[in-house]
């Protein structure tokens, strides 16, 4: 059975957060839900959320894919996870952006950067309209 991680912050987007864990969850997916410590979430507009464990618990854990809920820093975070799976010598894993928005701006970055990324390292990056089609994508890279 696949495995993904959801690692949650206080001010995340509760919306994207509840949909991917609900989906993921629909589709007989193990979510991990992990805070970046013990206890309760505040996301973006006051709702709380419970993660399932603190992110420290569940460090050295293997995953098939780690889902980051939209806010402020999740173009950081996707460059450094991006960046961590181009110069892992592990095998690549499912690495699906959901949201044109995210599709519009990393074809422009690609096409931008062209010389210092590679097609193959552009490849590991696919994108979904929405939660979904994530899943759906999912299934199929681990099948």
């Amino acid at each position: 059975m696949a495995r993904v991680l959801v690692p949650l912050a206080n001010g995340c987007e509760e919306l994207e957060a509840v949909t991917i864990i609900d989906l993921l969850r629909r589709a007989g997916i193990e979510v991990v839900v992990a805070g970046l410590a013990d206890g309760p979430v505040t996301a973006s507009r006051g709702v709380v959320l419970l993660p399932d464990c603190s992110l420290d618990a569940v460090i050295d854990d293997d995953f098939d894919m780690i889902a980051l809920p939209g806010g402020i820093g999740t173009l950081c975070e996707i460059s450094l996870a991006l960046n961590l799976m181009v110069i892992s010598p592990a095998p690549p894993k499912p690495f699906i952006l959901i949201g044109t928005s995210w599709e519009k701006v990393f074809r422009q970055f690609f096409t931008v950067n062209h010389e210092m990324i590679n097609d193959l390292d552009q490849a590991r990056v696919q994108f979904a309209r929405d939660p979904l089609e994530a899943v759906t994508y999912l299934q199929k890279s681990l099948s």
